[in-house]
């Protein structure tokens, strides 16, 4: 008969070849031994087969076909649902742009408005001094005392 060690060590190794953990728990109902001496060897069992245990662990069985087709077309609705998303944000952020640009645009329309009129403004004053500068140019012939009266005094 073999020793408590061995059938340790050959239940643990049994439930790994089955891509399962070997627990405590499961080791003991396999080898009805005590759950004493299953803690015992199975500190060591983990130690000596550490490399085995994380390549267990590591495995994955594959998915189910059924499973596989739900997760990518879950997938595929999840990326349609960002790229809708994002050209939203997209669209958004361009409307946002030319509002500020339409904004922009009315406020420079204003100014040149304001300017012309200023302009108007400037220019009807212009040909009235010009206007009446030449009446009284007409009126006296001594046309260099109106000049120096509108010229500035050093």
């Amino acid at each position: 008969m073999a020793g408590a060690k061995e059938k340790i060590y050959g239940a643990a190794l049994m439930i790994l070849s089955e891509n399962k953990r070997p627990t405590v728990d499961l080791v003991q109902k396999a080898t009805k031994c005590s759950f004493t001496t299953v803690t015992k060897y199975m500190k060591e069992f983990r130690e000596d087969y550490k490399e085995e245990i994380a390549r267990a662990e590591n495995r994955r069985e594959p998915l189910p076909e059924p499973i596989r087709e739900m997760a990518e077309n879950l997938w595929n609705v999840a990326l349609l649902v960002a790229e809708n998303r994002f050209n939203d944000d997209r669209v958004r952020s361009q409307d946002e742009a030319l509002d500020k640009q339409g904004k922009e645009l009315e406020e420079a329309m204003l100014l040149i408005t304001d300017l012309k009129a200023r302009l108007e403004e400037r220019d009807k004053k212009y040909e009235q001094l010009k206007a009446a500068f030449l009446e009284a140019v007409k009126e006296k012939p001594n046309i260099q005392s109106i000049v120096s009266h509108l010229a500035p005094n050093p």
